[in-house]
């Protein structure tokens, strides 16, 4: 079960969910860490940016982990 968000400032609500204990994670297909590796001690939320250009740089400093998603090797998978 997923809850999905909208927000008008990412960046501002990106920070009131880390000061309440959730992880960051960010989906970036350059990362060589799976999304199947992340620690899940604490609630999560998940940041996907665009297929063009990704998540933006400031968002991407918002976020504990960058991790990519396992798919096909001759597919990309974002």
């Amino acid at each position: 079960m997923a809850t999905c968000y909208l927000s008008d400032n990412l960046t501002r609500f990106l920070q009131k969910q880390k000061s309440e204990g959730y992880w960051i994670v960010g989906l970036a297909e350059e990362s060589n860490q799976s999304v199947s590796q992340l620690v899940r001690d604490k609630p999560l939320i998940l940041v996907m940016g665009n297929e063009g250009r990704g998540i933006r740089p400031l968002i991407r400093k918002q976020c504990d982990w960058l991790v990519s998603i396992a798919g096909n090797p001759k597919v990309s998978p974002l």
